[in-house]
């Protein structure tokens, strides 16, 4: 389980038979580098996507249609990034205005110039467009998720805590189990689980992947694709060191294989740590609110996410508000094609 830290506060300079198993292995090989020059050159890939995660638990099966169509680019310099962002139509005024869907890239890292971008606009237009697609795509990932427990529930009514998951099928209780074991409840109780399993607003995503990353400039994010300033002890986990840790401290700044694993590891967070309860609480009355009244709100519940407390929560407010972010709670992404994009390897 990790918890966070202010990493704006934190900031520093601071992954026959043997002739045609030979002929298989080549061509393996030799589709694993059409792959791999695909992925560094920005263009779509049809492969299996592949979790990068260290955890069993953080391991995710998508739901047919997931990051379909996908393009996964991985932006070398900021002009290289603004160039992709032309060439996918990607107009974030548009998107603000509900004229124009949201391209469904994949953008697995920051520009490394993006810290020396020193137009404030266009460093918030690039940050804006590598992050909203990623978001959206993450939401879109645990709203089909929770659609099918759904379907689940409403399948095996007679289901419940008490009852355990002897009455689904194999499929549905293997499948059943993953779930449940990954946000940490009680086998066969609906209501904890879906009380977890929600999406969480870009609003409100967008305003503390900012707060903690400086708007993708600070050195966590730079070096560890860390954006939301998770905090780990377990020594098996990648992580930062802080140039500002207290001595005796032994904690370091999570980091991830890309950006989308940070996404998903701060929503499973969220989603499951008991500092975070009363959000997801004040989440389930808000779901038939307008979209634009989720982010703000729910922020006050987010006074245990930073040593600031109450000045965390005005600190969001505020770059939701300044950045007219509510309207990106109304974004959606452009409809699903038959391409699948790869997760890739770490190392990518």
């Amino acid at each position: 389980m990790t918890v966070r830290t202010t990493a704006a506060r934190l900031l520093g300079a601071s992954q026959s038979r043997r002739a045609l198993s030979g002929r298989l292995a080549l061509c393996a090989i030799a589709i694993v580098g059409l792959a791999y020059s695909a992925l560094l050159s920005g263009l779509p890939v049809r492969q299996s996507l592949i979790e990068d995660s260290n955890h069993a638990q953080d391991i995710w099966h998508p739901a047919p249609g997931a990051l379909a169509g996908s393009q996964v680019i991985r932006p070398v310099t900021s002009d290289h990034f603004e160039a992709l962002l032309k060439q996918a139509d990607f107009d974030l005024q548009a998107v603000r205005a509900e004229t124009a869907a949201v391209p469904r890239i994949y953008v697995r890292r920051l520009p490394v110039d993006l810290v020396e971008v020193d137009d404030t606009l266009r460093r918030k237009k690039l940050f804006f467009g590598a992050m909203l697609p990623l978001i959206l795509m993450a939401n879109e990932e645990l709203r089909a998720e929770r659609a099918h427990v759904e379907a689940l529930r409403d399948r095996y009514p007679a289901v419940t805590r008490e009852t355990g998951l002897a009455q689904l099928t194999d499929v549905d209780r293997r499948w059943l189990e993953a779930v449940h074991d990954r946000y940490e409840t009680e086998a066969g109780d609906w209501h904890a689980l879906l009380l977890r399993l929600d999406e969480i607003p870009v609003s409100l995503i967008m305003a503390q992947a900012i707060q903690e990353s400086g708007w993708g400039t600070s050195r966590f994010a730079r070096d560890g694709n860390a954006l939301f300033g998770q905090r780990t002890w377990n020594p098996d986990e990648e992580g930062l060191v802080p140039d500002l840790r207290s001595e005796g401290q032994t904690y370091r700044v999570k980091s991830f294989p890309d950006l989308m694993a940070a996404v998903r590891s701060y929503m499973r967070n969220l989603n499951t740590h008991d500092a975070y309860k009363d959000l997801r609480a004040q989440r389930a009355k808000l779901r038939k609110q307008p979209a634009n009244a989720p982010g703000r709100q729910l922020a006050s519940s987010l006074t245990r996410y930073s040593e600031e407390s109450a000045g965390y929560v005005k600190a969001l407010r505020g770059l939701i508000r300044d950045n007219d972010l509510s309207a990106l709670n109304r974004a959606r992404l452009r409809p699903n094609h038959d391409l699948v994009a790869s997760r890739g390897p770490a190392d990518l």
